[in-house]
């Protein structure tokens, strides 16, 4: 079955998510598991509605940096001021609260010039050897995420994202 790009995004975003939820609540699997996920499931949630609104397919193809640059759109949508009940400025401030943690999101992926920690791959220890993602805490994300107020605004971002069917029509997703 062939989708559009938008849409083949956020099918896939939505499988990601499910993943991550079956593995974050399974005690033997380390966080670096459903971190890697979750950060591909913000990646992903992002791009559909970048593809949606003209991206270009090698564009989003060639980075991982996407959610901070979707939620940023957010407070210039009616429908989703709507949903949330902010207004543009409350909705702004609001975003502006996510991004560092989206940030710390972000740069657990591999590569240009991140020299770690990442979710996926191990990265080198500055005193010699080599730290690896599954034996790692990731103490500075995991607590925010699950503990904070920032980290379930975050969560509930994302899912709204991927199941607000008004959204998905507000951004040209779905018609």
């Amino acid at each position: 079955m062939t989708l559009p790009l938008a849409q083949a995004y956020l099918e896939q975003a939505k499988t990601d998510y499910m993943t991550y939820e079956i593995i974050r609540h399974h005690p033997s699997q380390p966080s670096s598991q459903w971190l890697h996920l979750l950060q591909m499931t913000l990646e992903k949630a992002a791009k559909a509605y970048l593809a949606a609104a003209n991206s270009d397919f090698d564009q989003l193809r060639g980075s991982h940096l996407a959610f901070r640059r979707f939620v940023r759109m957010l407070p210039r949508n009616e429908t989703v001021q709507e949903a949330l009940h902010m207004s543009p400025e409350a909705l702004r401030e609001h975003v502006k609260n996510l991004e560092p943690l989206i940030a710390a999101i972000e740069q657990l992926v591999p590569g240009r010039g991140n020299e770690g920690p990442t979710a996926e791959y191990p990265w080198r220890n500055p005193l010699g050897g080599f730290h690896t993602p599954c034996l790692y805490d990731f103490g500075d994300i995991v607590p925010v995420i699950h503990e904070t107020t920032r980290g379930r605004n975050l969560l509930r971002i994302l899912q709204r994202s991927l199941n607000e069917e008004s959204w998905h029509v507000a951004f040209g997703i779905r018609q």
